[in-house]
């Protein structure tokens, strides 16, 4: 007894030193570089090839996978593993983790294509999602196939990761002179990053295959999560749960499973080069933080801006439209005068959507970019039109109501505008951001008149012009889509 509780002690003694000792690993890194992640129902053999840099002696990798379905997972020089035959009618995935030491963790995500019975709900069209035009719907587990024409990449080297990043979408059509897709255009947005800076795959993007990593934990050979999506023709946008691209000579192709339970294979052939718009890079694309060099954005601004607008002279006249977009709220365009008398000074306007009425419009409202259901509250970010017409919500001056020289033109593009009423009188707060990066702040002050036009302009009698403003401000813009997402 004296002997088992003295091998015990000391026992104890080793396992406190050891859970002291420092992690020897610490300085690793983990990097998958290949993997098998679609399955057919059958199901089959699977392979994670992985590299370790500043490997550790002793030290093994360690794969878990919590599906049953995942068989006979074994660690060498790769990790191989079975998957089991799909008997069910839905798609299935999983995530595989691969861990070394305690420091690395990498999650793989794979999928299944259904067996028998139907992986998908019915809609109005093939009993699935939505429809590519390449392929198949992938709703019953068939996989959609694309062969898409148009690729374009933007590199932001290590701004946001410590590994190399490279933004890349491919599409069926070509962006406009402004840097938007079309508004039917079918796109993948993939995020991937590499242990290769731009400069030395020559203003490409680095050869290999890259993996989806639903952790984002922005390891090389890895395609983030949070970042990557699919636009499909119906108008929709989903996220990735499993898949990789490859990237080789002239040649993108793809397999993704969307969120939907849709499974992707794209195919791009062609040329392959990157714009470099990484802080301090040399493309024209500026810096994250603007510039009146940003060729893609309107503002001529040239650095942050405070306004304080509350003279005698301020006027305010609030136009309503009724659903002028088709979207269920009431559209309110609002024009503020710095001198409502000679239309010179300051010259604000606002395009808000929300169902109060124009009395009574006293709230926060946030950018329509990105929403998918409820617009209530909401303001339409500035542009132009085709015509060469400012549309949405901007800050400009004027002289005698025409643009000079000297004039300031900024789209307001994020943050809050906040309307508070007093009186016969608004208060307009802004704490907002343009489309090169530019602060606007301040407040705006004036009594408003109101005009009701919605009798004339409600929808659908006029909505369809302008319901595709809307959509359109949530179109993929080239160079500065990941920026405002991540700004």
């Amino acid at each position: 007894m004296k002997r088992f509780l003295t091998f015990m002690m000391v026992l104890g003694a080793l396992l406190m030193s050891a859970c002291n000792e420092p992690d020897a690993t610490e300085n690793s890194a983990l990097s998958i570089t290949s993997v098998t992640s679609i399955f057919e129902a059958e199901g089959g053999d699977g392979i994670i090839a992985y590299s370790i840099q500043n490997p550790v002696a002793g030290v093994q990798v360690i794969a878990k996978c919590d599906a049953e379905w995942v068989d006979g997972l074994t660690t060498g020089d790769a990790v191989t593993f079975t998957v089991l035959p799909n008997t069910t009618g839905a798609l299935r995935s999983a995530k595989i983790t691969l861990h070394y030491g305690t420091k690395n963790a990498v999650e793989v995500g794979i999928s299944q294509k259904a067996g028998s019975g139907n992986a998908g709900g019915n809609d109005d069209d093939n009993n699935g999602g939505g429809n590519d035009e390449g392929g198949n719907n992938g709703g019953t587990g068939d996989t959609v196939e694309s062969i898409l024409s148009y690729c374009i990449a933007d590199y932001y080297g290590t701004d946001y990761s410590s590994t190399y990043n490279y933004f890349v979408i491919i599409s069926n059509a070509t962006v406009d002179e402004e840097g938007y897709l079309p508004e039917d255009a079918v796109a993948y947005c993939f995020d991937l990053y590499s242990n290769t800076s731009w400069s030395a795959c020559g203003g490409g993007v680095p050869t290999g295959t890259y993996t989806f990593d639903a952790s984002d934990s922005t390891a090389a050979n890895t395609l983030g999560n949070e970042y990557s999506y699919c636009y499909p023709a119906d108008g929709g946008e989903y996220g990735f749960t499993a898949g990789s691209v490859k990237v080789s000579s002239n040649r993108i192709e793809a397999t993704v499973t969307l969120t939907n339970g849709e499974v992707h294979h794209i195919v791009y052939n062609g040329s392959i080069y990157s714009d470099d718009f990484s802080e301090g890079g040399s493309d024209e694309g500026g810096s994250d933080e603007g510039g009146s060099d940003d060729y893609y954005a309107y503002s001529n601004l040239t650095s942050n801006y405070s306004l304080n607008l509350s003279g005698s002279n301020a006027v305010m006249d609030i136009y309503s439209y009724g659903d002028y977009y088709g979207v269920g709220c009431n559209n309110y365009w609002i024009d503020i005068y710095e001198d409502g008398s000679t239309l010179s000074g300051v010259y604000l306007s606002l395009d808000l959507l929300t169902d109060s009425s124009a009395d009574a419009l006293s709230g926060t409202y946030t950018a329509s970019y990105g929403v998918t259901s409820s617009y209530e509250k909401t303001y339409v970010e500035g542009g132009i039109d085709e015509e060469g017409y400012l549309y949405g919500s901007w800050l400009c001056t004027l002289v005698a109501g025409e643009f000079a020289d000297s004039s300031i033109y900024s789209p307001i593009y994020e943050g809050t505008i906040t309307l508070s009423k007093s009186g016969d009188k608004y208060t307009v707060t802004y704490n907002c951001t343009d489309d090169a990066g530019y602060k606007i702040t301040g407040t705006a002050t004036a009594s408003y008149t109101t005009y009701d036009y919605s009798d004339e302009y409600s929808a659908p009698a006029k909505s369809a012009k302008k319901a595709s403003v809307v959509k359109r401000a949530k179109a993929v813009k080239r160079a500065s889509f990941k920026k405002v997402v991540r700004r």
